[in-house]
């Protein structure tokens, strides 16, 4: 597919770099605030609230501007605010200071998402959309295992800085790739054209009524209505306990500190191994069973977590990771694949947009409610009650296939549906 389309082969570099450059920037920003400037706990608790927050704010206003305006655009202006903000990160004296860079810079990052999503269903045909889909999603989940491992290296042998250094570095390579792209969105509208019609001059619509447009669509939409409502719901469960692993890991050997590091690793390969074999298929036409198989797994991975006791081989915990991680591409895949398959190519950036802020909700509710049932549970039963959830979700979602399938036949005998009325 990249030799084939030279415009989404650029686009796709672009996302490599500026996604591994946000890897090493993670572990810098962890061990400045954790290690370097020994930073209270409820502080590094704010860290997450810096990248959720300007989702839930932002991330709306962020999908209209995806469908209004040039999308190689914003995603050139994110990079180049993103690269800026970086460097002066490096530069913060304080925790405080960083931590406003931080949301700053989330504030801009939060136009890359739907930008992003916008200008893939344009340039990819959509036979390729699956495989497209699943090179986006590898390139993240090889970035979880490798940026962690180099980033530590860099901070070992140089400081945090060199680490965001790195980033700023990928932010403006990514920068310059973009810029090769070329008049790839001009091009796409004049094939629209019928050359022998009178070129027509529409009114274009509103901020507001763009807005309203996007939600018309998620409403209207019974497929991806379907699949946001059953999301949402198991990520509330998920982002439960996707913040206290490391609780489990301490009190399973407090003095094995790399284990936590590893199972993530496991993680990222097994999300690897799974996208890339659902990168081989031309088409998923039944995503009940990625999004129940995927959120099975997930199930799996924490119900067998929180039975994990001193003295079970550690290696036990790999496995379950690995499995885990299976799970967790597929259910990364169908996000992003039923987006781009089922939204309309011209509303795609406001409804990502959307999906983005109501899972900024997720990311901030739900990490504080699931530090306060640790506490008050205890860490082994708050995930065997999350890895039971999960699972009857993942069952739910194979019972549910009938509805997925035809709300999908019905959408497609609809018709169009018309955005900005």
């Amino acid at each position: 597919m990249l030799r084939r389309n030279r415009a989404f082969q650029r686009l796709f570099l672009a996302y490599a770099m500026s996604t591994l450059g946000d890897w090493f920037d993670m572990m810098a920003v962890s061990v400045l605030i954790g290690y370097v400037w020994n930073a209270d706990p409820l502080v590094m608790a704010l860290v997450p609230l810096t990248f959720a927050v300007p989702g839930l704010l932002f991330g709306q206003v962020a999908g209209v501007f995806a469908d209004r305006f040039s999308k190689l655009k914003l995603l050139i202006m994110s990079d180049v605010v993103s690269a800026g903000l970086t460097v002066a990160l490096m530069f913060a004296p304080n925790v405080w200071v960083l931590l406003v860079l931080l949301t700053v810079r989330s504030c801009a990052g939060t136009f890359h998402y739907p930008a992003q999503n916008a200008l893939t269903r344009l340039i990819v045909a959509e036979e390729d959309l699956l495989r497209a889909t699943s090179l986006n999603g590898m390139v993240n989940q090889i970035g979880k295992v490798l940026g962690p491992i180099v980033g530590a290296a860099l901070v070992a042998v140089f400081t945090p800085q060199a680490c965001m250094l790195v980033n700023a570095i990928s932010f403006g390579l990514s920068t310059i790739v973009l810029l090769t792209v070329g008049k790839v969105e001009e091009r796409k509208a004049a094939e629209q054209i019928d050359p022998g019609s009178e070129p027509m001059v529409e009114a274009k619509p509103s901020f507001w009524e763009s807005w309203k447009g996007g939600w018309k669509v998620l409403a209207g939409n019974r497929v991806v209505l379907n699949w946001l409502v059953f999301g949402l719901v198991a990520s509330i469960s998920l982002q439960l306990g996707d913040f206290q692993f490391p609780v489990v890991f301490r009190e399973y050997d407090a003095s094995r500190t790399d284990l936590f590091g590893y199972a993530v690793a496991a993680i990222g390969i097994g999300s690897v191994i799974s996208i890339a074999l659902l990168g081989r298929l031309k088409e998923v036409k039944r995503y009940g069973w990625l999004y129940g198989g995927g959120f099975l797994l997930l199930g799996l991975l924490f119900g067998a977590t929180g039975l994990m006791r001193p003295g079970l081989p550690w290696w036990l915990f790999l496995v379950i990771a690995l499995v885990g991680g299976i799970g967790n591409g597929l259910t990364m895949t169908g996000t992003n694949y039923v987006l781009q398959k089922e939204v309309p190519q011209d509303a795609i950036g406001r409804v990502s947009g959307i999906v983005n802020s109501l899972f900024s909700v997720v990311m901030i509710v739900s990490p504080l409610s699931g530090g306060f049932l640790v506490r008050s549970l205890g860490a082994g039963v708050t995930f065997q009650g999350i890895g039971a959830f999960l699972m009857a979700m993942g069952l739910l979602g194979f019972v549910i296939e009938r509805v997925w399938m035809s709300g999908r036949k019905g959408q497609k005998a609809s018709g169009p549906v018309h955005l900005d009325s």
